[in-house]
């Protein structure tokens, strides 16, 4: 039962949606695929760019109205379909998000997250915390607060499933060249691979999502999108779908934590994210993360303007 309350406890606070996905276990493209990470190229960013150079639309759209998704959606998916990348990138957002989200009123939660850890303590560890401390209270409080924001008035969403998939909006704009959109890209470029056997059966379209990942995520870092930092701290861990190189790892993320975009985030989740990245590195490789991460944040926030 107590394993059943975490598991609904931690769905609800949308972890499994991926919010706080950097210490979680990355979609990872098996090596015995026999589709080698290439390292970064000249080749790697033209792909991205030749796909974005033959998607863009310079036509200038008016704003999208505001309101709550299910109030938006049939324009969302109007605009979508003719080419608008933020309406593309909006519906794939909360598709990948909010499917499997449950409302649940925010007495509800802290009242079943109170349950929990007043049942496991710290016989149970959320990371390398335990399920009782500040951070990891913390934590799901956050993840819990952003699944509302997300996925407020979604019930619709739910109700009338869509048609396309998170994968289909989000690879349209990064195509267009919304830079959040090619950042998340590689976040749910290989959901549709339910199983290790689709991986390994569509190894040739898995290793084109792979470079298309590394590459989008450098156009978007060169654009000045911070969340390029973060999908490349993750896609060069060692749970990530890129070559794995603690030291670039690390400096994306350290460069990460200090823009404006991060500010936003717990100190806790912050800091478990660079413990993480930094475990068992030498200081001389620690140094040279940090002189690295110098140079990417000057690419993205180059004057340090609070974004």
């Amino acid at each position: 039962m107590k394993r059943k309350t975490l598991i609904t406890c931690v769905a609800a606070a949308g972890l499994g949606a991926g919010l706080l996905a950097w210490w979680s276990t990355a979609p990872r493209v098996d090596g015995r695929l026999s589709v080698p990470a290439q390292s970064s190229s000249p080749r790697d960013a033209s792909m991205a760019d030749r796909i974005v150079g033959s998607g863009a639309r310079t036509a200038t759209r008016p704003a999208l109205l505001p309101g709550r998704f299910d109030a938006q959606r049939a324009e969302l998916e109007a605009r979508a379909a003719d080419g608008d990348a933020a309406a593309a990138y909006r519906l794939g957002e909360v598709i990948a998000l909010c499917l499997d989200y449950r409302p649940m009123p925010a007495g509800e939660f802290t009242a079943m997250l109170a349950r929990l850890v007043a049942g496991v303590g710290k016989a149970a560890r959320f990371g390398e915390e335990p399920l009782d401390s500040e951070t990891t209270i913390d934590l799901f409080l956050f993840a819990y607060e952003e699944a509302e924001r997300i996925c407020d008035q979604t019930d619709g969403l739910r109700a009338n499933p869509p048609t396309q998939d998170a994968f289909h909006w989000i690879s349209r704009a990064a195509a267009s060249g919304h830079p959040m959109a090619m950042a998340r890209y590689g976040d749910v470029a290989f959901k549709p691979f339910k199983e290790t056997a689709e991986l390994l059966d569509n190894a040739a379209e898995v290793a084109r999502r792979r470079e298309l990942t590394r590459a989008y995520a450098e156009r978007a870092l060169r654009a000045g999108e911070p969340a390029a930092l973060l999908a490349l701290a993750k896609g060069h861990s060692a749970e990530g779908i890129l070559e794995p190189d603690p030291v670039r790892a690390l400096s994306y993320w350290l460069a990460y934590r200090q823009t404006a975009a991060a500010k936003r985030l717990p100190a806790a989740m912050l800091r478990m994210g660079e413990e993480k990245a930094a475990a068992g590195m030498s200081s001389s490789a620690r140094a040279l993360a940090e002189r690295e991460a110098q140079r990417l944040l000057s690419v993205v926030e180059p004057n340090g303007a609070t974004r």
